[in-house]
C-alpha cells in the first residue's frame, strides 16, 4: 500500500480486504482504515470515497484500489 502522493505521475494503490460479516461488508483499508458496505459491488466505490476523505486526495480518482473479497472460514 503506497498512500497518495499529489508530486508522484503513477497512482498509489490501496489494499481493501472486504470481510463478510452478518449485516453486509466490512472493508478494511490498508494503513488507512475501516467502513462498511452492504454489499461486495459497493466496496470499492466506499473505500474510494473513504481514502479520499481521510487523506484529502486530489480526487477519487487519483489513486487505485484493489479489492480483496474474504469471506470467511
Amino acid at each position: 500500500m503506497e498512500h497518495w502522493d499529489p508530486h508522484r505521475a503513477d497512482p498509489a494503490t490501496y489494499t481493501v480486504t472486504a470481510e463478510r460479516q452478518a449485516y453486509g461488508w466490512e472493508p478494511h483499508i490498508d494503513g488507512v482504515g475501516v467502513t462498511q458496505t452492504r454489499s461486495l459491488t459497493e466496496a470499492e466505490d466506499t473505500a474510494r470515497e473513504y481514502i479520499d476523505l481521510a487523506l484529502d486526495a486530489e480526487d477519487e480518482d487519483s489513486f487505485d484500489v484493489a479489492i480483496v473479497a474474504r469471506t470467511g472460514a
